[in-house]
């Protein structure tokens, strides 16, 4: 029972940023959104890595994989868009 929570923890983590992802990429707004907060992201999972690599654990890798992959495609996006017009809906 404790392990399925954590993996059903783990996974609500990975996939957190999906929401504020799609939001960003559609409009292009990236106002209000810290590049230095998504920079922090971007390094405590890289260095999570390395916590969790003697585990050998699955769970923990395709998680922190998943939400290494979000975080990074945040930072991408307000390094790309911070200086780009937004989309009109």
């Amino acid at each position: 029972m404790t392990k399925w929570l954590g993996m059903v923890s783990a996974v609500c983590f990975a996939v957190c940023y999906l929401p504020q992802l799609i939001r960003t990429y559609r409009s292009r707004n990236v106002d209000g959104v810290s590049t230095v907060y998504w920079t922090i992201v971007v390094a405590g999972y890289v260095t999570g890595w390395f916590y969790i690599v003697p585990f050998h654990d699955r769970w923990l890798y395709v998680t922190y994989g998943v939400g290494f992959v979000c975080a990074a495609a945040m930072l991408a996006a307000c390094l790309l868009f911070r200086d780009r017009p937004h989309r009109r809906r």
